[in-house]
């Protein structure tokens, strides 16, 4: 059974003199690096090159994963230009994730894919001066707790669940959701898809019944997931780019705030989905 991560987070950060190596080094380095710590950081020294250098950590580690319905492979984590004209009930209904400004929604990337991507790359482009903080989580950690501690949860939450297809819709319906459990254990390998809002989009879209009891079990999850003793806190900074195992660490940021008047202050990442 995992123990409690305890690893500070400086022994994830990795100097920029890495994109310098060949691609075979690049990559034997990540993998290795990745299956020990689970993320890494990688510092840049030139922050203009920030989005190029994660397409080149990217494609050291596999193929890229188009992240629409419109094949877009390296997409911008960025508040939509109308968000202005939706609440935070609205934004979390109508918009993906990366098109607000909203905290919490700990998540996996890409949990309405049949084959969600292995690996996730941001890199930071710009950090909003206020709010924007970077939070990770190894569900592994969640997984045994709740196996120990809750069976009832537990159970339910290894149960297939509606995801709703968004951002890769069509106007066939049936094929719209897709139906997938949050935890699964194939041959000891523990793995984690959760976006709260795409299963409730989900059970609304299909029409499925949304029981008390399933509700209360994505409040524990949720619960658990914001508990300080599973989680990593970290702000990146510009020019950095941080790669997770997206198979089973979560992830999700702060609220941040916006600056109509300052772009500077505009918080921006560049996102690649890895397979």
């Amino acid at each position: 059974m995992l123990k409690e991560n305890k690893i500070k987070i400086t022994n994830n950060f990795v100097g920029a003199s890495l994109l310098k190596k060949k691609r075979n080094n690049i990559k034997n380095f990540l993998v290795k690096e990745l299956k020990k710590k689970n993320f890494l950081i990688i510092k840049s020294n030139d922050g203009q090159n920030t989005k190029k250098n994660m397409l080149k950590v990217s494609k050291c580690l596999g193929n890229l994963v188009a992240q629409n319905n419109k094949g877009v492979k390296i997409l911008k984590i960025k508040a939509s230009k109308n968000l202005n004209k939706f609440n935070d009930k609205q934004k979390k209904k109508i918009l993906r994730y990366h098109q607000t400004n909203l905290g919490g929604s700990i998540h996996s990337d890409g949990p309405q894919l049949d084959n969600p991507p292995k690996y996730v790359a941001m890199a930071c482009l710009n950090q909003a001066k206020k709010g924007g903080g970077s939070v990770l989580i190894d569900t592994r950690l969640i997984f045994n707790y709740l196996k120990k501690k809750n069976r009832k949860v537990f159970k339910i939450l290894t149960k297939k669940f509606p995801f709703e297809k968004r951002g890769f819709l069509t106007k066939n319906k049936k094929k719209n959701i897709l139906l997938k459990p949050i935890f699964t254990n194939s041959k000891n390998v523990i793995t984690f898809r959760y976006l709260r809002e795409y299963i409730e989009a989900g059970y609304s879209f299909s029409k499925k019944q949304y029981s008390p009891e399933i509700k209360n079990s994505f409040n524990t999850l949720d619960k658990l997931l914001g508990k300080k003793k599973f989680t990593k806190m970290f702000k990146l900074k510009k020019g950095e780019i941080l790669i997770l195992n997206n198979k089973y660490m979560a992830h999700g940021r702060t609220k941040f705030y916006l600056n109509k008047s300052r772009a500077e202050d505009t918080r921006v990442l560049a996102r690649t989905w890895i397979n």
